[in-house]
């Protein structure tokens, strides 16, 4: 069904088209080659085309999925990444139906739904891997890990821990010994942690980024004291190491309170020209600024660092989040709303940061009855005392958090800030909305052609139903692609789904007014759907020629009767009767006509010409005992002309 040109391919020569090679551009032209992974692409799409003109199909089909699989798990990762989750999880879900089959595609599903908070969405990914690839050890120790990642986000510290114990014993790398101390510290088994640390320290070398790793898995896990001992130890072997001075300020303010304002803000200004393109460090000493709140230069200073934050990182919460704080101090009320809201929907995984957005939240809901929206600030308020419960219900069995928690007073208190991403996030890295977008604008055309040459293919083999849901996925990448609406329509006809075809055969006959064989499949399906005015209309010009198809004739005589117009359909149907006597449809509907004129007939007094359609009814029906006895009435009247 692929279209070469206007003319309407019949079932019949679905094959013979595919042999037919449209002009579209070579794919380097589409993709301008600009990554090795876009190269392997146009590899797959190359033999695709190869397979086709050789006229092997189910080998050009197989490699249409393989190459579409690997574009669109291309493009979700790429989502996923730029903070679009919901766009993500239907490019993964699309490419797995193409090539179910796709451990790796699947690992990079979990670990998108992971980041995105989704986090039973990734239990239920890494548990299917686990349960179906039991002899793929790389595939087990992803799966292991990730799983396990998951039940930590979950609070199931306990099972995670397992997994993670899992993954190391297939696999002793760095990152899953890290993973297993990670757990062991959530557990409060602090002990087993630094014993793990320790064998890593030797088999891993006493480097700075090994202590900032330590560091972090300290901090994160509420362990501040042990955290800033190997913030220190990561600066005095690299005073220049990224994100040593931003994460011992934090540590600093999480353990001592007001008492390091002043240490934390010079450790956050020596980041700064270490880490110049940091969000974290601006917005960390934005947030410091605001909320130590001396002057109005340092509010004036706050926000500026508040906004470069933001403009650095557009998809991170945290910064949006002091701002709307600090708009809302300065009574800035439609900016504290905006910035809020913003950081909000940036949330996606609401454990975040120790449930973080349970402020944002509160803060809302206080700045809405400020401006009189109390049912709107009664959601906020209720949202907010909902996360307060979930956090509280985390953190009660943590004696670390309820000890580190009492150590922090006055301003210092209201500071938030988390860690620097882990081994695990830096690996992750994010890309912009605006790369994702540039990428599939450079491989659409190989897309739109994938799917509705693999269209083609299916409808050539009579797998119509298959063939519909190709041409629909052509739909979302290339409407305009010449062709589509007719192939669409074709297919949607031939699968039975009749209303699916109505709307592209409509919109191709429109453009081709001429073309017989889309007005034909239209009109049928709309009679099928029982829209007889429309049939009625489409098909006029086509059942004026006697040569027509019997089904079309009779769909067009069928709609003059349920529109009204019995007279107009029972010459057609006669005709019908003589040409196509086996057509059953055609003397029950002859039967109709009759008997729908002469009751109009008789309504308007006349009769003779009533009682004539009776008996020319009663001869297509004779057992129809409502006919003769409508016959008798009508007979035993006066005739009047």
């Amino acid at each position: 069904m692929k279209r070469c040109s206007t003319k309407r391919p019949s079932a019949q020569v679905y094959a013979a088209l595919l042999l037919a090679v449209c002009s579209i551009p070579p794919l380097q032209a589409q993709l301008a080659a600009s990554s090795s992974s876009e190269s392997i692409l146009q590899k797959r799409y190359e033999a695709a085309q190869k397979f086709q003109s050789l006229n092997e199909l189910d080998q050009a089909a197989q490699q249409y999925r393989i190459f579409l699989a690997d574009t669109l798990g291309e493009v979700a990762i790429g989502r996923a990444q730029a903070g679009q989750y919901d766009k993500a999880q239907y490019d993964f879900d699309e490419a797995l139906k193409l090539v179910p089959d796709f451990p790796m595609m699947q690992l990079e599903y979990a670990r998108a739904a992971l980041r995105a908070g989704h986090f039973e969405h990734t239990e239920l990914l890494t548990k299917a891997l686990l349960q179906n690839y039991p002899g793929n050890p790389k595939i087990q120790v992803q799966a292991h890990a990730l799983l396990g990642h998951a039940l930590l986000k979950m609070d199931k510290d306990a099972e995670a821990k397992q997994q993670f114990e899992a993954a190391v014993d297939l696999d002793p790398t760095f990152d899953n010994g890290y993973d297993l101390a990670v757990a062991d510290l959530n557990l409060g088994d602090v002990d087993g942690a630094r014993k793990i640390f320790a064998e890593m320290l030797s088999s891993f070398g006493d480097t700075p980024a090994i202590h900032m790793y330590f560091g972090q898995a300290y901090g994160n896990s509420d362990f501040q004291s042990d955290a800033i001992a190997e913030f220190q130890k990561a600066i005095a072997k690299d005073p220049r190491l990224p994100g040593a001075h931003y994460s011992l300020a934090v540590a600093d303010l999480a353990t001592a309170g007001d008492s390091k304002l002043a240490e934390a803000e010079a450790a956050l200004r020596e980041e700064i020209p270490i880490s110049p393109e940091d969000a974290a460090s601006y917005a960390a000493l934005g947030h410091l600024l605001a909320t130590r709140g001396q002057d109005a230069a340092d509010q004036a200073q706050a926000e500026a660092y508040l906004k470069r934050a933001t403009g650095l990182d557009p998809i991170n919460p945290d910064a949006f989040l002091y701002l709307g704080q600090l708009y809302a101090d300065e009574k800035r009320l439609p900016e504290a709303e905006a910035a809020l809201r913003q950081s909000i929907a940036l949330t996606h995984d609401v454990s975040r940061n120790a449930f973080q957005v349970q402020k944002a939240h509160y803060l809302l809901g206080r700045l809405l009855l400020q401006t009189g929206d109390k049912p709107a600030s009664d959601r906020e308020f209720a949202e907010s005392q909902l996360l307060l419960k979930q956090n509280l219900s985390r953190d009660q069995n943590r004696l670390a958090d309820y000890l580190q928690d009492n150590k922090r007073s006055g301003m210092a208190s209201d500071f938030s800030q988390p860690m620097p991403p882990t081994h695990e996030e830096q690996r992750n890295e994010t890309k912009s909305a605006a790369a994702v977008e540039a990428f599939e604008r450079r491989i659409t055309p190989a897309v739109a052609d994938s799917y509705n040459n693999l269209g083609a293919i299916a409808g050539s083999q009579q797998n119509y139903a298959a063939a519909l849901l190709y041409f629909q996925r052509v739909a979302e990448w290339e409407p305009t692609l010449p062709g589509l609406d007719y192939n669409w329509g074709r297919a949607a006809f031939e699968a039975g789904a009749y209303d699916q075809a109505i709307a592209p055969l409509t919109r191709y006959l429109q453009e081709h007014p001429q073309e017989d064989g889309a007005r034909r499949v239209l009109g049928l399906s709309q009679f099928v759907i029982k829209d007889y005015n429309a049939a009625r209309l489409t098909l006029q010009p086509l059942a004026v020629n006697p040569a027509e198809a019997s089904k079309v004739q009779f769909a067009y005589a069928d709609s003059l009767l349920k529109t009204g117009d019995a007279s107009a359909a029972i010459p057609l149907l006669e005709t019908l009767e003589k040409k196509d006597p086996v057509l059953p449809e055609v003397r029950p509907a002859l039967g109709e006509a009759y008997a729908t004129l002469a009751r109009a007939q008789l309504a308007q007094g006349n009769s003779r010409d009533a009682i004539e359609n009776l008996k020319n009814a009663i001869r297509v029906d004779p057992e129809n005992a409502a006919l003769r006895q409508s016959l008798q009435q009508a007979s035993s009247k006066p005739a009047r002309n």
